[in-house]
């Protein structure tokens, strides 16, 4: 007796599942994804043993008897969903061999090793004083945004994840690599969470964004031990927290601003992505320069030559200027809507430069002390 699925929603199982999987591993289990027929779904399950597991809940049409468990490889069984041109497919297994058949077509995968050396997915179940729900649309765009100021450098493995810090019925995320930060507050539909701190990996912060595919429904997290656990879409995903201390990121915040200065995002980035034709790894630094009417971005290089582009804006203060990595002023403003209206706050020694976005969304630059300088 066969399982009948939509194949674009096993293939998004399989992708999902695929994301966690090691690059390289000994273990040959871990080359294929877990497959286990259930009476009214397919579980697709994968793990790498180490920080993270997946399970996710592929709906059949019908109900079946014949339960039975497949392991794949993975990377045959994406190809083989990719490119099936099919709307449904037929799943059945006998012995070690997993059948895919539609209409027109029959293929056959071999186990890549036994299913039931399988590796245990660790998906914690957390307690109910330790969970939260929050708009899944919400922590979606948050997420996006955020995940970018992560570190990717092993040397700061307690910022190669974002933190999630919860209390007052209110979850704060942080993400930061020691260049620039952000910060978002996020009211919870429900939060029965004790107050603690959080830091979730990179990775397993991707895989969830790609497990939410729309703006409707709730995303339940719960929190237990040191494993973290979202369910979206049919889809639980477990991560065990990032270990090292997380610095104060409250601290890094001036307590006092001598120049708040609205601006327009889309404005902002266009003549940071001019200026930034000029610049190189070595010299990204552009300047910008603040005096009466105007915003001036400049930037130079040795070979290349040089650019300065102007923006009228409205500032009747006293001159100022302050030096950027211009990749960072970039990837920061294109995470908004070019109509978005913001607020750059900036202290007189220029030690550091917040930025106020809406929805309570707060980025933070730490300029360079001089152009190309890399600090």
């Amino acid at each position: 007796m066969s399982y009948t699925v939509s194949r674009e929603s096993l293939l998004r199982a399989v992708k999902l599942a695929t994301s966690i999987i090691p690059r390289h591993s000994p273990k040959t289990a871990l080359k294929g994804v877990l497959l286990k027929a259930e009476r009214d779904c397919l579980v697709v399950k994968s793990t790498d043993m180490e920080t993270a597991g997946i399970e996710v809940r592929v709906p059949t049409e019908g109900e079946s008897r014949d339960w039975w468990y497949a392991l794949p490889d993975a990377s045959r069984l994406d190809g083989v969903l990719t490119e099936a041109n099919a709307t449904t497919l037929n799943l059945s297994k006998e012995n070690d061999s997993l059948f895919l058949t539609s209409d027109f077509s029959e293929t056959v995968l071999q186990d890549c090793d036994n299913p039931d050396a399988y590796p245990s997915v660790v998906l914690s179940e957390a307690k109910a004083e330790d969970t939260l729900i929050i708009n899944a649309g919400k922590l979606a765009t948050s997420l996006k945004r955020i995940v970018q100021y992560c570190s990717n450098e092993s040397a700061r493995y307690a910022l190669t994840g974002v933190k999630f810090e919860r209390a007052d019925g209110k979850l704060t995320l942080v993400a930061t690599d020691g260049k620039w930060m952000a910060v978002q507050d996020l009211v919870c539909v429900t939060c029965t969470a004790s107050d603690a701190v959080t830091v979730v990996p990179e990775k397993a912060i991707r895989t969830l964004l790609a497990a939410m595919r729309g703006e409707e429904g709730e995303v339940t997290i719960g929190f237990a031990g040191n494993y973290v656990t979202f369910t979206v879409d049919g889809v639980t995903l477990s991560a065990r927290m990032v270990e090292g201390r997380y610095p104060t990121y409250r601290e890094v915040f001036p307590k006092k601003h001598s120049i708040k200065l609205p601006l327009n995002a889309g404005s902002l980035l266009a003549i940071t992505r001019q200026a930034a034709v000029m610049t190189t790894q070595e010299t990204k630094g552009i300047d910008y320069t603040l005096d009466t009417g105007k915003l001036t971005a400049k930037s130079s290089d040795p070979v290349a030559g040089r650019a300065k582009v102007e923006l009228p804006i409205a500032y009747d203060g006293k001159a100022h200027s302050i030096t950027f990595d211009g990749n960072l002023v970039a990837k920061m403003l294109a995470q908004w809507d070019g109509s978005t209206e913001l607020e750059a706050c900036l202290v007189e020694k220029n030690i550091v430069a917040e930025f106020r976005f809406p929805e309570s969304f707060t980025a933070v630059i730490v300029p360079l002390s001089k152009k190309g300088d890399g600090k």
